[in-house]
């Protein structure tokens, strides 16, 4: 301003320039945006950094607004204006009066724009908030959660085959070739071998007397001791 005021009388644009500046509204909102734009910065480096904490999103986010709503009904940058106005104070030489007008023009401005900016924050980072929820730890779903509702699936039927050795010769009980079709075995892959295993043997066993067949251990079994489950 002041820089002005010396080339007034030698430069036409420098006159013009400081008609247009040196009023009390033009200080007085460059006074309102040099205390509210330091949050708006201090914002706007959250995301500029390196690493961005998804828990400090959000905290950053309410006190942005939380520190225009107190500029806003307080109405500091405005005290601090007129007071900067007054004699022997920083803008004494500017040789200007803060009148009830414009005052009431500064305070305006002040709620409008505060307003206007929390609106802007408000519609502009739920989208992005709601992206960066992924890498929320507190979303992260517990080891057993949902494991436990799950009913157990029970095993298809297991076939076996207990066709004898080809060896056997014709006219042999060995001609029929039984098949065994264990159903409701009722174990998984990893349960217990040994309840299988009798499950196996109790079919066989079933399916034997049915088919009026020899019993596998006796000594003149045509099955002979290669017996096997396949």
């Amino acid at each position: 301003m002041l820089t002005l005021k010396n080339f007034d009388e030698q430069d036409a644009q420098a006159s013009g320039l400081l008609g247009k500046m040196h009023n009390a509204k033009f200080i007085g909102v460059v006074t309102i945006m040099n205390h509210i734009l330091p949050f708006l910065n201090r914002l706007s480096c959250t995301f500029q950094q390196g690493k961005v904490s998804f828990a400090h999103i959000q905290p950053t986010l309410e006190k942005c607004i939380d520190d225009l709503n107190k500029i806003s009904q307080t109405e500091n940058p405005i005290t601090e204006f007129q007071s900067d106005l007054s004699p022997n104070c920083r803008l004494r030489q500017a040789e200007l009066i803060l009148s009830d007008r414009n005052k009431q023009f500064l305070r305006n401005f002040l709620a409008k724009y505060v307003s206007s900016l929390k609106e802007s924050i408000k519609n502009r980072f739920p989208t992005l908030l709601s992206t960066f929820s992924i890498f929320n730890p507190a979303h992260v779903p517990e080891r057993n959660d949902g494991l436990a509702a799950k009913p157990r699936r029970k095993c298809p039927p297991k076939i076996f085959n207990t066709a004898p050795p080809p060896l056997a010769g014709l006219g042999s009980v060995s001609e029929s070739v039984p098949v065994v079709i264990l159903h409701n075995v009722g174990v998984q892959a990893t349960d217990d071998y040994a309840q299988l295993y009798h499950s196996v043997e109790e079919e066989v066993e079933e399916t034997s007397k049915a088919l009026d067949l020899p019993d596998l251990d006796a000594e003149d079994s045509d099955y002979g001791s290669d017996f096997e489950f396949l």
